[in-house]
C-alpha cells in the first residue's frame, strides 16, 4: 500500500471533534455551527443522547499548544492532546496503544491515520508553495509510524472504528 501526503495539517481535521459528553458520558460533538462574524459564538457542543447544548466563549486571543491538557485554561483555543480545542473535553476516539494513547478527532482523522500507518511506502509531495513543515504526515509520533508497531496501531484503529460505529 502507498500513501501520498497532500500536505494535510492538524487544522484540516479540526472541523469536528467527537468527545465524551460531560453530562452523560456518551458521544457528543464539538463543531463550528455558524457563519456569523463572532467565531466564539459559532463553536457548539451538542449531545444527541442527553440534549446538552453549549456555545464556547473565547476568553482571549491566541492559541495554546501543549501536550499537557491539564494546563489548558477555559476559553482558550488549545491543541496538542487527546481533547477538543475549545471545551477541552476528552476525545471519544482514543485507546491505549503501544504504551501511548492513539486518538483521532473524527472519522476523517481516523481514516488519515489508518491510511498512513497501513502504507509501506509513504511519499511527501512538494506543494505549490514549497514544502510544508506542518504537514501531519511528517508530524505524527514515531511510535505510530514505526513499521514494527504497524500491526498494533492498526489494531487500535480497528478498536476506534468499532467505537465510532457503536457510538
Amino acid at each position: 500500500m502507498r500513501f501520498q501526503s497532500s500536505g494535510e495539517t492538524l487544522l484540516d481535521f479540526g472541523h469536528e471533534f467527537l468527545v465524551v459528553c460531560p453530562r452523560c458520558e456518551r458521544r457528543a460533538v464539538v463543531q463550528d455551527r455558524g457563519t456569523g462574524d463572532d467565531p466564539a459564538r459559532r463553536i457548539a457542543l451538542t449531545c444527541a443522547t442527553c440534549g446538552l447544548a453549549q456555545f464556547w466563549e473565547r476568553a482571549g486571543p491566541g492559541m495554546l499548544t501543549a501536550a499537557d491538557t491539564s494546563k489548558y485554561p477555559a476559553g482558550v483555543v488549545a491543541m496538542g492532546g487527546p481533547v477538543d480545542w475549545y471545551f477541552h473535553l476528552p476525545l471519544w476516539l482514543q485507546t491505549p496503544c503501544c504504551g501511548e494513547t492513539l486518538w483521532a478527532y473524527n472519522a476523517d482523522h481516523l481514516e488519515f491515520i489508518e491510511e498512513i500507518v497501513g502504507a509501506k511506502l509513504r511519499e511527501h509531495r512538494r506543494g505549490a508553495h514549497g514544502w510544508r513543515n506542518q504537514a501531519l504526515a511528517q508530524r505524527l509520533p514515531k511510535w505510530m509510524t514505526r513499521a514494527g508497531n504497524r500491526v498494533e496501531v492498526l489494531r487500535g484503529v480497528g478498536v476506534l472504528r468499532e467505537r465510532l460505529a457503536g457510538q
